[in-house]
């Protein structure tokens, strides 16, 4: 879908693949595999 450069992309992302705000949970391992830590932006 593209590359989030924060928190507030990535939670558009999954707002537009379907995932309501009650839905979006970014600490939740079974929705966001986080690359070298979680909500770490470089």
């Amino acid at each position: 879908m593209g590359v989030a450069h924060g928190d507030r992309d990535l939670e558009e992302f999954l707002r537009r693949a379907g995932l309501g705000e009650a839905d979006i949970a970014l600490d939740d391992p079974c929705l966001v595999e986080w690359r070298g830590g979680p909500h770490e932006w470089p």
